[in-house]
């Protein structure tokens, strides 16, 4: 997989205050245009997250509204690629109080949460191409993940992997006419996570490369701060 770098500045959809578009080309066969992607939404969702009214906060996060983010493609309604924003949606408030994602330029680093809402620790990965794309070429059973938290091995499960239902949300001039994905990640109860900072990492192994994602959020407590 050869990762190329370029400037987002070229289309409105990308953040462009954020690090480069990354691009890469997984070395299969030539019509396989786009590679693995993790996803999450960037810093302007946190923003809309904190600036709602108390009273939207007040109706804590349910099990299934936290379930259904761990099992919709793009959850949260940013889909990140290679590292780089892309718009497909607006978040629904559920999804920004609920999501956990270990990506620190896209506002993950440093959030809050209620500790009396339901929440999902998760990453979704993808892999798109042109109309010949198959769910071989995507090759999204080699990527592994692994999640800790607070230095500890978090447990988590895996969806199928599933065609992208849409992909007209998607900036044109990636050329992805057919995507892949899956999501990993682990529903957290209320009582799962205590009041204050956790740390968490996930270890990821794609055919070639191998990195780390990790932020710190923070649960408040009861009557304080995110449960206000």
């Amino acid at each position: 997989m050869t990762a190329l770098i370029e400037p987002c500045d070229h289309h409105p959809m990308y953040d462009v205050a954020t690090a480069p578009c990354s691009r890469r080309s997984i070395g299969r066969p030539a019509r396989v245009t786009r590679a693995l992607v993790v996803a999450g939404w960037f810093a302007v969702a946190s923003l809309l997250a904190t600036a709602a009214p108390a009273s939207a906060a007040t109706v804590r996060v349910t099990r299934g509204e936290a379930q259904a983010v761990l099992q919709t493609f793009g959850g949260a309604g940013r889909t990140v690629r290679a590292h780089s924003p892309v718009q497909v949606g607006a978040p629904a408030d559920a999804e920004l109080r609920a999501t956990i994602r270990p990506l620190a330029s896209e506002g993950f680093d440093g959030r809050h949460y209620c500790a009396e809402d339901w929440h999902v620790i998760t990453l979704l990965v993808f892999n798109g191409g042109d109309r010949t794309f198959t769910r071989e070429d995507a090759g999204l059973d080699q990527v592994v993940l692994t999640f800790s938290l607070d230095d500890n091995l978090l447990p988590t499960t895996r969806t199928a992997v599933k065609r992208v239902g849409d992909t007209t949300g998607l900036p044109p001039e990636l050329g992805i006419e057919v995507a892949y994905w899956f999501q990993q990640g682990r529903l957290m109860s209320p009582s799962d996570l205590g009041v204050g900072a956790h740390d968490l990492l996930v270890h990821v192994v794609f055919p070639d490369e191998t990195f780390d994602l990790q932020i710190t959020f923070h649960i408040d407590a009861p009557g304080t701060g995110a449960c206000i």
